[in-house]
């Protein structure tokens, strides 16, 4: 039933100009669904708190800090601070601690030319090259760029 279903969605992509064919994995699409299957049928009130790769980027989820039985707060703060009760008072407390707060920032499709890079700046008034931290970007995680 997978197989069929991921022969869909590559057929579907190649008769299309979907743009993501060339980095999407069919195969792994496929591995994921099995695997959500099995921890479905191992564990009825577990396979919610399971992590995944991505079949587009490669990259796998980030396990939840509240397990899905036990999460109630459907709000979308809650789902973007991935479960933690209060992400802003953590921050806060790190900043007072001087202890070192680790960021990501990531740029969404950033279209750009073949040898154009992204830089992130720390001040708007300031556009020099020198000071600024580069993005990075693969041929997986395009048009993903990270710093």
């Amino acid at each position: 039933m997978w197989n069929t279903q991921g022969a869909y969605i590559q057929e579907t992509m190649d008769e299309t100009s979907y743009p993501l064919k060339e980095k999407w994995d069919v195969q792994k699409t496929n591995a994921n669904f099995l695997k959500w299957m099995y921890d479905k049928v191992e564990n009825i009130m577990e396979f919610r708190n399971k992590t995944f790769v991505s079949a587009v980027t490669g990259v796998e989820s980030l396990e939840t800090k509240v397990k899905w039985f036990d999460n109630h707060d459907y709000t979308i703060k809650n789902f973007l601070s991935n479960g933690q009760e209060k992400p802003e008072k953590e921050f806060k407390q790190k900043m007072e601690s001087n202890q070192t707060l680790k960021v990501q920032f990531v740029v969404q499709k950033a279209e750009t030319e073949h040898g154009e890079n992204l830089y992130l700046i720390g001040n708007l008034n300031d556009w020099n090259i020198k000071t600024a931290y580069p993005l990075e970007t693969s041929k997986v995680l395009y048009p993903r760029w990270l710093a």
